[in-house]
């Protein structure tokens, strides 16, 4: 599934943004302020509102009592968040916004989706592409003003293992506060963390040392590195003058340490993370993982 053509008024600082016959890979490039954010989270705020992933409940009969708790709470507290955030989309002076997106699906596609939705594959086939557009005024008031019926069943499946309808969107804001790691719990089976993973995209930031810690200790299992290598990879592509050392655990201290060698020093991960370096001040760094 692909976006083919999305269309932007009104929204922040876009007055008016239109991709036609978007290729399979785009990269949104320049200069802060100029949008890129913007565009990103128009595609987050329309998925929300056309189709929540608070309205699809996997096997809501093997839920427990706690975990329908916690989704409960998470669903009144998503619907406020959806509501406040909206107050402050619409441009400066114009009275609304508008998010159109179409989608398209290709042939494996229709297949899962055939077994997911009988009724779907006739609409499919018949045009392979589906629509819908939403306006945000500026109260915070949101309205879908047209979405083809099954672009909303569609992307409302939370299951990431089909790799359909699922968006992964990481905010524009990533505060982040400097993490000390102790104990790392491999597959931990934590509802809270999925759900917030899902309807609060900031809290994503907030795991990221756990997260590298993590796929250290799982590239351990592996006669090759997958996940550290590719991580060092990162680096090496696009900072050059950064070199991520890997993870180490500090026998002394009991705590996870993940230096990064800089141009004239060895830092701490957070150091970049927060986009500044005390050792090293007038050194421009960035948010890693982004």
């Amino acid at each position: 599934m692909k976006i083919k053509r999305i269309h932007i008024q009104n929204y922040r600082n876009l007055s008016n943004f239109k991709m036609e016959k978007i290729p399979d890979l785009i990269v949104l490039t320049g200069i802060n302020g100029c949008g890129k954010s913007s565009v990103l989270e128009a595609i987050g705020n329309f998925k929300s509102i056309i189709a929540p992933y608070i309205e699809y409940i996997p096997r809501p009969d093997e839920m427990t009592e706690q975990e329908k708790q916690q989704r409960a709470q998470l669903i009144a507290q998503f619907k406020q968040n959806l509501g406040n955030k909206m107050r402050n989309i619409v441009k400066k002076g114009e009275d609304m916004a508008t998010i159109e997106i179409e989608f398209e699906f290709f042939e494996n596609e229709k297949e899962k989706l055939n077994l997911l939705i009988p009724d779907l594959i006739g609409k499919l086939n018949e045009k392979s592409r589906l629509k819908g557009k939403v306006v945000i005024k500026k109260n915070g008031d949101v309205n879908i003003e047209m979405v083809d019926p099954h672009l909303k069943e569609i992307l409302v499946i939370l299951n990431p293992e089909e790799e359909i309808g699922h968006m992964e969107y990481f905010p524009p804001h990533r505060r982040m506060s400097p993490q000390i790691v102790q104990n790392v719990q491999i597959n931990k089976n934590d509802q809270q963390r999925k759900w917030e993973k899902i309807f609060q995209p900031e809290t994503k930031f907030s795991q990221i040392k756990m997260t590298i810690a993590e796929m250290a200790i799982l590239d351990s299992g592996f006669i090759k590195s997958v996940y550290m290598s590719g991580l060092r990879n990162i680096f090496q592509d696009f900072f050059i003058d950064k070199e991520f050392k890997g993870v180490i655990y500090n026998n002394k201290t009991g705590i996870w340490e993940f230096p990064v060698k800089t141009i004239n020093d060895i830092v701490d991960i957070d150091d970049l993370i927060n986009c500044f370096n005390p050792k090293n001040p007038g050194q421009n760094s960035f948010p890693v993982l982004t």
